[in-house]
Formats: structure tokens, C-alpha cells, sequence
């Protein structure tokens, strides 16, 4: 990916595919590079295509371990049936309100 994309970003989202182990083998550098350019902000991990679980190489276990590995947060989504885009969206909201209010009440953040 092209630095130019990223630069200044306050949060990253770091795409694999559950049924390519390829993919997901890739997120190492994938945010090892997010975090050269972007060394503040945060970063999620999604593990795309969880419609096709039946296909899938990548389990759950993994991705959720990478996940803690670099202190990330992670969800299986799928832009298909769309399935979990907007908790995935919500997550991030909150992670760039949280940043620009560290006083904000969690509370008040529970969006419905």
C-alpha cells in the first residue's frame, strides 16, 4: 500500500480473508508499516469473508492471538451480508471520540 494513504491516520484497519492463509500471514508487515508512518494510532484487525466459514483456514483463535500480539482489536466481518460492518465502524468511532475526549464517560459511548 502506498504510504500516501495512511499518513496522518488515527486508525488503521488491517483487512486478511478467513479462507486464505496467505492473507493473513501478511498482517505482520501490513502493521509493522501502518506503525512506521502512523506511530500513534490504532489499528484493528478484520478478518474478512466470515460468510464463507465453511471455507475458512484461519481460525478464530489465531487472528484473536495476533490480535493481543500487537494490542489490537479484531472482528470477523463480512462485506457481503454485512455482517459485523457496523460494529466494526462503532469500534472505531468510539476509538477516535476516546482519543479526542479521554474524559468521555464509557457510558455515554455505548452506542445502540
Amino acid at each position: 500500500m502506498t504510504r500516501f494513504f495512511y499518513r496522518e491516520a488515527d486508525v488503521g484497519v488491517v483487512v486478511y480473508d478467513i479462507t486464505d492463509d496467505v492473507s493473513f500471514k501478511h498482517i505482520d508487515s501490513w502493521i509493522t508499516e501502518f506503525k512506521e508512518q502512523c506511530p500513534d494510532a490504532h489499528i484493528v484487525i478484520a478478518g474478512n469473508k466470515c460468510d464463507l466459514n465453511t471455507m475458512r483456514v484461519v481460525t478464530q483463535s489465531q487472528a484473536q492471538s495476533k490480535a493481543k500480539e500487537f494490542g489490537c482489536y479484531h472482528v470477523e466481518v463480512s462485506a457481503k451480508t454485512e455482517k459485523n460492518i457496523l460494529e466494526l465502524f462503532k469500534h472505531i468511532a468510539i476509538m477516535i471520540y476516546k482519543q479526542s475526549q479521554p474524559d468521555a464517560s464509557d457510558a455515554y459511548l455505548k452506542l445502540r
